[in-house]
């Protein structure tokens, strides 16, 4: 089991569809999330975290390995999420969006720690490459 984030070489992404509605989707979310601190914070960190997962994809042809820490870790923003929407309460739309996302994350994270061959939210198997996987440096 790695502690590192690293990465391995990948086809042509399968996922272009999902990165486009993200790309428009979490910046949005930032400005519904404005001016509150902590679901805003987690939104930002959402489009740093895609930023670099969309350079690596995109550019380098490389797709991130995520460590089981790091799955831990995105599951508990979906919970955060999920408990902002009630800390303070908020508009009844705010309330539902923060609770459908907390819980989209917190659904393809936990998936993917029990069952690390799938990919998070849908498609088929992640492939099992016999490249050895580099580790990543920021």
């Amino acid at each position: 089991m790695s502690k590192m984030i690293s990465c391995r070489p990948t086809q042509q992404p399968k996922s272009i569809t999902f990165d486009i509605m993200l790309a428009i989707a979490l910046p949005l979310l930032c400005i519904l999330a404005w001016p509150a601190p902590v679901p805003f914070a987690v939104f930002l960190f959402l489009v740093i975290c895609h930023i670099v997962i969309a350079i690596y994809r995109y550019i380098y042809n490389r797709e991130i390995v995520w460590p089981i820490w790091a799955d831990i870790l995105a599951a508990l923003t979906g919970a955060i999420l999920v408990i902002s929407a009630f800390i303070p309460m908020q508009e009844w739309y705010t309330t539902v969006i923060y609770i459908a996302v907390g819980l989209f994350i917190m659904f393809g994270h936990i998936k993917k720690i029990c069952y690390p061959n799938k990919p998070y939210y849908y498609g088929t198997a992640v492939p099992t490459s016999s490249t050895p996987a580099d580790n990543l440096f920021f």
